[in-house]
């Protein structure tokens, strides 16, 4: 029994940490305005970047730059989506149907 409990006290743990991250990346890709990127990660630096949300925007441009136009009707997947926020951007801005895992 007390192998279980030990074994949930790190799940929690490891659970709790996530949301802390979650949350320090989060406010960490707010702009001044304070509106988030609604993504978590690292962002295309470039050289005028100042900010992560900045860097988060830069990526998420420079991705949908790649794309190109779509046809009527297009369809993605977007492996790796984290919290979604790229994808729901990319949906908003443009026709386009998501699947996100």
């Amino acid at each position: 029994m007390s192998n279980s409990v030990g074994v949930n006290e790190s799940v929690e743990q490891v659970g709790d940490f996530y949301a802390w991250i979650r949350d320090y990346w989060t406010d960490m890709g707010r702009n001044q305005d304070g509106a988030g990127s609604g993504m978590l990660n690292f962002g295309l630096w470039e050289e005028n970047t100042a900010t992560m949300f900045d860097a988060e925007e830069n990526l998420r441009t420079m991705v949908a730059k790649c794309l190109g136009a779509l046809p009527p009707g297009a369809r993605g997947l977007d492996i790796g989506c984290g919290i979604g926020g790229a994808a729901i951007r990319l949906a908003q801005e443009r026709e386009v149907a998501l699947t996100c895992m």
